[in-house]
């Protein structure tokens, strides 16, 4: 596999050199993919601001996904950045026999309509049995990151882990690490991108769970923009290690200043957990607000080579049990700093978002959807787009 580079516009195809697509050139490849997706999905190039695209996205309420065929490190950490969660799709060959010879690699970042968060943090419900379990475990971060690529791959196959998507967040991830050391090694403090007025930039970082023996049994990847940390994808090996690998994970980003969880897509096992769907502008009016702060950093794990990897997970899950219980004594402060209890940003957007219709049912609505409380609203419209333009009425 190998890009096809043009001139003034970076690394474009991923394909294979000497098949039909790599021969067809970008312009052919994006006449024949612009056909397929119609005006459905918006085609996006590098240059273009993501920012922009969100809010068009929103405001015209479109599709969920994007389609580029633009494979670049930068570009990828800007969709992180904006909100987006990209995949990696595999087309076949563009002849009559579809060849699987001639694959075709396309970005489709994805801007859901329904978001699955965390958020609050007392929301989250801890299980008894895997608190138990936990004590023979270790969570750590960014400790084994090849490995838990592997690993995902190893539970889900590529899936959209293609092998231009494994190439670009691996670059990230080193380079984001190697500059976080370089910094170390100078003494300097991670800069504020609120003092500095810019966006948080979106981190890559791998999550691991460890064995007393040092074996690797479950993990995952994730990205962490500002105080919001989004799941990518994970795995486990063992029976029960996935449930105390995402509820260790919950306590250390609560200890180290997360305000908000970003689990992507709805499932069963996330609302289990105590997940709730937020409509996307809502998702995007959050995002962007806990984008402006200091981007969180996780505590580093050692890894093999160094001994016990991270930190005993039986002490971060009892973090999410204390984290949960100041939130009960404190019934005004839904969603706490990690310091001392005062409302986060988060809690700020959901009280922004219903301030100006208290009375209303739009308003009443998003408050109980998000923070769980009880209100005495009627549901809101089952169409999600309905929805989704209600909550923006109330924003």
């Amino acid at each position: 596999l190998a890009r096809r580079d043009l001139p003034g516009h970076g690394p474009m195809l991923f394909t294979t050199p000497g098949t039909t697509w790599y021969n067809l050139g970008q312009a052919g490849v994006e006449a024949i993919l612009a056909r397929r997706f119609r005006e459905k999905r918006l085609h996006i190039r590098a240059q273009e601001d993501l920012e922009q695209v969100a809010q068009h996205i929103l405001d015209k309420d479109l599709d969920d996904f994007c389609w580029s065929l633009d494979f670049d490190a930068e570009f990828l950490e800007r969709w992180f950045s904006n909100g987006f969660l990209p995949i990696c799709s595999r087309l076949a060959g563009s002849g009559s026999s579809g060849s699987s010879a001639e694959p075709l690699y396309v970005l489709l970042p994805k801007l859901h309509r329904q978001r699955c968060l965390l958020w609050p943090w007392h929301t989250l419900r801890v299980d008894r049995g895997a608190k138990k379990r936990s004590k023979q475990f270790r969570i750590s971060a960014d400790a084994a990151f090849p490995q838990v690529v592997d690993g995902c791959m190893e539970q889900h196959g590529e899936s959209w882990l293609w092998p231009p998507m494994r190439e670009l967040i691996s670059t990230i991830f080193n380079r984001q690490q190697a500059e976080r050391e370089q910094r170390r090694e100078r003494g300097e403090e991670e800069a504020s991108a609120e003092a500095a007025q810019v966006q948080a930039q979106a981190e890559v970082h791998s999550i691991e769970l460890w064995t007393e023996s040092n074996e690797l049994v479950a993990g995952e990847l994730g990205i962490m923009c500002g105080t919001m940390f989004t799941s990518l994808t994970g795995f486990y090996r063992q029976a029960g290690t996935g449930t105390v690998q995402m509820l260790a994970l919950a306590g250390l980003l609560i200890s180290s200043g997360c305000e908000c969880w970003d689990l992507g897509m709805s499932m069963d096992s996330k609302v289990a957990m105590g997940a709730a769907n937020v409509p996307r502008c809502t998702f995007m009016t959050l995002q962007r607000q806990l984008r402006r702060s200091r981007t969180v950093q996780l505590p580093r794990g050692s890894g093999r080579e160094g001994g016990a990897a991270g930190t005993s997970a039986h002490d971060a899950i009892a973090h999410v049990v204390s984290g949960k219980s100041k939130a009960a004594e404190a019934p005004g402060s839904a969603v706490a700093s990690s310091a001392g209890g005062a409302p986060g940003v988060a809690q700020k957007v959901v009280d922004d978002c219903c301030s100006d219709a208290a009375s209303s049912s739009i308003g009443l609505n998003v408050q109980s959807k998000v923070t769980g409380e009880v209100a005495g609203a009627p549901d809101a419209p089952a169409d999600g787009r309905q929805r989704e333009s209600a909550c923006c009425i109330a924003l």
